[in-house]
């Protein structure tokens, strides 16, 4: 079969920079059958492999709008999602379970070439033994798939692998540390959440603080701040709260995620135990908070055209910046830091972190961000 990129998760090609100081790699891996009912679980922990749509079949040009895998573009070239079922012929149904754990770990396909890294594997090398044994025996078990992917266009050579430690052998099982392994190692959340510099490297100086995401030849998202920042990230919820979230898809107001994180949340997230649901908040309220808004603010479904006049009028600050997706829509920050961010059906609001003012159905009112309007009941 033709050698293409694995790639099992949103993910971008430079999280190379990351590892660039880390001494020695090792290719070698575990022995011995895995569990395909653990291995569900960790298929689900690790957002569904939500990239290659959902059959897993990858990249299918001219496909509906969620019914294909993602194609990634950018500076590097193009990288199509491809076919992870077990067909033989245009998925992974040839390959041993030996050349997979290594393909997920090391980025090294089945013919022994270099993976493109936007498949993540500079994280999920440091996926356990068990976790990664265990994921390969659930894939073995989906329906096979026949669909033969294009194969990746770049622009130059495949970044060379930098030197990575071994693998870990076991997974931790609770608190923090657990939460820390599963976003890190299995869901990968910083491929998505976390910014990038201008040379394309992660910005570890805003880890998890909210990054544009191109999702299509010309569609974006604007995965949020998962930071604990008062006003930009998720400061104001409780770890439950995030918990609650993580399993059913609404945020602590009722509002349903959207996107990519809508989909991973209804095929992956929402199975999660109550215990690593929990341990995920935990890690994630013992990050450090980053004030940051995604690229142009389009990620919080802004509708207004301008606010230019009403926040001053409203509370007195001027304006410190105010950034425009193209559609018009707007998102201002005050001298303060008041953020004017969300939209739904007509209704503009804007918070300091803890209080929201909105201009719905009844007027202007305000309101605690632990609470809802009247007319939002």
């Amino acid at each position: 079969m033709k050698t293409t990129p694995l790639a099992l998760t949103v993910g971008v090609m430079a999280t190379l920079a990351l590892w660039l100081a880390v001494a020695s790699i090792a290719f070698a891996a575990p022995s011995g059958a895995g569990d395909p009912v653990k291995g569900k679980y960790i298929f689900a922990a690790g957002g569904a492999c939500d990239c290659h749509g959902p059959d897993l079949a990858g990249f299918k040009p001219g496909a509906a709008p969620g019914q294909g895998g993602n194609i990634f573009n950018g500076p590097f070239g193009s990288v199509p999602a491809t076919n992870i079922t077990p067909d033989k012929q245009t998925g992974i149904g040839s390959w041993t379970d030996d050349q997979l754990i290594n393909a997920i770990r090391n980025g090294v396909d089945d013919g022994g070439n270099q993976l493109f890294p936007i498949m993540p594997y500079l994280s999920y090398h440091f996926m356990s033994d068990a976790d990664v044994r265990d994921l390969v025996a659930y894939l073995r078990t989906i329906p096979a798939v026949p669909n033969s992917v294009s194969e990746r266009q770049l622009n130059g050579p495949v970044p060379p692998a930098p030197p990575l430690p071994p693998s870990p052998a076991a997974a931790p099982t609770s608190g923090v540390d657990r939460g820390r392994y599963l976003v890190s190692a299995v869901s990968v959340c910083g491929d998505c959440h976390t910014p990038k510099t201008p040379a394309g490297a992660p910005d570890m100086t805003k880890l998890l603080a909210g990054a544009p995401l191109q999702t299509g030849p010309s569609e974006f998202q604007y995965p949020s701040n998962l930071t604990p920042d008062q006003l930009t990230g998720i400061g104001t919820w409780t770890e439950r709260q995030i918990a609650v979230s993580l399993k059913t898809g609404l945020q602590p107001h009722s509002e349903p995620f959207a996107g990519i994180m809508a989909s991973v949340v209804d095929r992956g997230y929402g199975q999660l135990t109550d215990a690593d649901a929990t341990a995920i908040a935990s890690y994630l309220k013992s990050i450090p908070a980053v004030s940051n808004l995604p690229t142009n603010g389009a990620g919080f479904g802004l509708g207004f055209k301008t606010l230019s006049d009403l926040i001053p009028d409203v509370v007195g600050l001027p304006l410190q910046s105010e950034q425009h997706a193209t559609n018009g829509d707007a998102v201002q920050v005050t001298t303060n830091g008041l953020l004017a961010w969300r939209k739904a059906d007509n209704f503009t609001a804007f918070t300091d972190g803890s209080t929201t003012w909105g201009n719905g159905p009844l007027g202007l009112q305000q309101r605690l961000n632990t609470q809802r309007f009247d007319w939002e009941r």
